[in-house]
């Protein structure tokens, strides 16, 4: 008769070490769960909010179709930005000017929801361009030239006028300007440093300067969508957790924070609605431009708000997550207003 192996003491143990486990696991899930599925949100905070956004959203630097790029850096733009009167002169002496000369935009011209173009151009020589062709505009930048001078490689003299050491000519911008052509498409804009993301769907084919960035996408349609969302308190709410203030002057919006915004591509209805109610913010607030009124104010408000609750909808968030998300601005904007900023920062 065989006798029957006994179980080892290490096989033993690796089964009550196995079960433990298991017991632990399941423990585990049944808490997270709780946390899930019952009023019990206090626990549940910004960080793990936010992950579970992205990890239900596709991130926007995910999207094939995006492209987020920083406006120009002219490396001096007391020579290539000119005001009205001036580009009028130069295009008057030569008509050819005017292929060089564009619109452009400041951070501080882009505004809640529209832009307050400040009437600025810019002269916009980018690398390789044939400057013999306009000899108009050379001539006026070479009362600049000492300033445009690329500088010595490694100078150690703090007083030698020039801009940067790269290799450009004198009376080129200094950036490269490779994706110009973005520029004349339509596009969404914001400032590089305000409190909160201002974004702006163009048209009118505006030049950025480096205080400003730009999205733009092969579909024109999704892009309006994008623009919506980024005008959301959902967005507003990801941005403020996930940048640190500069002190008073808000948040800078580097395009390495803008690419990881969670986008959600709604169905055709909710896409609609979306840009339906952006635009109709966008004119409110073109109304209160003209005059300021009060019943103009309530209404932006309301516009807002629903625009905010159809985000909130496509990205399928529960009653006490939008609480938490609410609740957290309306505390930011009170340490705001007293100057007592300190954000949550991922």
């Amino acid at each position: 008769m065989d006798v029957q192996e006994q179980p080892t003491v290490d096989n033993t143990s690796q089964k009550v070490f196995r079960n433990v486990m298991l017991h632990s696991l399941r423990s585990d899930i049944k808490h997270q769960e709780k946390l899930l599925t019952s009023e019990n949100w206090e626990n549940f905070n910004h960080k793990n909010l936010i992950m579970k956004i992205k990890t239900q959203s596709q991130l926007l630097k995910n999207m094939d179709i995006i492209h987020i790029n920083r406006g120009i850096v002219t490396g001096y733009n007391k020579a290539f930005v000119i005001d009205e009167d001036t580009k009028n002169q130069l295009i008057h002496d030569d008509p050819k000017n005017a292929e060089i000369i564009k619109p452009v935009l400041h951070g501080s011209d882009i505004k809640d929801h529209r832009i307050n173009f400040s009437n600025n151009y810019l002269i916009f020589t980018r690398h390789g361009i044939n400057i013999s062709e306009y000899p108009v505009i050379e001539k006026y930048l070479s009362k600049y030239k000492k300033n445009l001078q690329p500088k010595s490689k490694n100078t150690r003299n703090k007083r030698q006028k020039g801009r940067s050491h790269r290799k450009y000519n004198w009376y080129e911008i200094q950036s490269t300007g490779l994706f110009y052509k973005d520029f004349e498409k339509s596009k969404i804009v914001y400032p590089t440093i305000a409190h909160h993301l201002m974004s702006v769907f163009d048209t009118n084919q505006y030049y950025l300067l480096d205080s400003c960035f730009m999205i733009t996408c092969d579909d024109d349609k999704m892009l309006k969508v994008i623009d919506a969302i980024l005008s959301s308190e959902l967005i507003n709410y990801i941005l403020q957790n996930s940048i640190e203030h500069i002190n008073n002057r808000g948040l800078r919006f580097n395009k390495k924070y803008i690419e990881h915004i969670p986008i959600r591509n709604p169905n055709k209805k909710i896409a609609e609605k979306l840009v339906n109610q952006k635009q109709k913010i966008i004119k409110g607030y073109e109304k209160l431009d003209e005059n300021l009124d009060m019943d103009v104010i309530r209404q932006i408000q309301k516009d807002e708000n629903i625009l905010n609750e159809l985000v909130y909808e496509l990205y399928e968030l529960q009653e006490p997550e939008i609480k938490l998300i609410k609740d957290y601005l309306a505390e930011l904007n009170i340490k705001a207003n007293t100057n007592l900023i300190t954000p949550h920062v991922e």
